[in-house]
């Protein structure tokens, strides 16, 4: 062993944590973890390289599980590492390899969801007969009189219908954990890493304040009638709104760090934005307000 390549003996340590973390991964299909190892292997080997580790881990793994359920995670989290592995080589920045996954995993999400569909399964219904069948057993008895039979089904269709909105929020999440986490890693161990902008210095282009108002008008004058169209412009507007609560989030974090403001108050308003979801309305008229106007100008001079 000592004889190998340091970049040898270090592919091969991440080939078997990756193998470990499928393990788990396996067990509880939470993908992000897999992914961690993956990616710094692709980070310390070239594509040709990184493949022959890849095969062989997938290739022990087969033999361990003898399944196809294992083939199936293998190859879903390699697909969006192959992208952000390119992205961060090319770009040698952060945001694009991190959007360039977002965008594969939610294809690969998206997809399944259809591959289930075609064999006749629908998560949409699924997840709507779940809620209607347990949600009155999963709420205190305080709040039993308060929800109808009729509110809680038009709950679980509503939660159904924003389906779409989930499977974005997951693939950002997933994502964006697997670049924090191996960008600390890679930082521990010596290796190149890139970094996103500090949030106080994040902003949406002004353009997406034009785009959400067009969409806002098209909800306002929508028929009710057009399913299709009415499940779109609710996850468009739901997606939107959270955009705008993580443009509020950068817009206090830059005053707090502009006015000498305690560091913890920006992490008070996500607080308060995670446990009063309704909260999240008002703060995100604040971030529509700071794509909008050049607020923070004003706040510098």
């Amino acid at each position: 062993m000592n004889a190998l390549h340091p970049r040898v003996k270090s592919s091969l340590v991440w080939s078997i944590v990756f193998i470990i973390c499928m393990f788990f991964s396996y067990t509880t299909l939470i993908l992000f973890i897999p992914m961690i190892p993956l990616l710094i292997l692709r980070l310390n080997n070239n594509i040709r390289s990184f493949l022959t580790y890849y095969i062989v881990s997938v290739l022990l793994l087969a033999f361990i599980f003898s399944d196809i359920l294992s083939l199936y995670i293998s190859l879903t989290v390699l697909l969006p590492v192959l992208v952000m592995g390119r992205m961060y080589h090319k770009h040698e920045k952060a945001f694009p390899a991190i959007v360039s996954g977002v965008i594969v995993l939610i294809a690969e999400v998206m997809v399944g969801i259809y591959i289930l569909f075609l064999s006749g399964i629908s998560i949409a219904q699924e997840i709507e007969q779940f809620f209607n069948e347990n949600m009155m057993e999963a709420l205190p008895e305080q709040f039993m009189g308060m929800l109808s039979p009729e509110m809680v089904s038009m709950y679980a269709s509503m939660i159904a219908q924003l389906i779409p909105l989930f499977v974005v929020l997951y693939a950002v999440t997933m994502i964006t954990l697997v670049h924090a986490i191996a960008k600390q890693i890679l930082k521990k161990i010596g290796m190149p890493y890139y970094e996103l902008k500090p949030v106080r210095e994040w902003m949406l282009p002004r353009s997406f304040v034009l785009w959400y108002f067009l969409f806002y008008v098209i909800y306002l004058f929508s028929s009710t009638d057009n399913n299709q169209l009415s499940y779109f412009l609710l996850n468009i507007m739901s997606l939107a709104m959270i955009t705008f609560s993580i443009q509020a989030i950068s817009f206090f974090m830059f005053i707090a760090r502009n006015k000498r403001w305690a560091k913890v108050i920006p992490f008070l308003v996500l607080c308060v934005m995670l446990i009063f979801p309704l909260i999240i309305m008002i703060i995100s008229l604040v971030g529509l307000l700071d794509t909008a106007f050049p607020i923070r100008k004003q706040l510098k001079k």
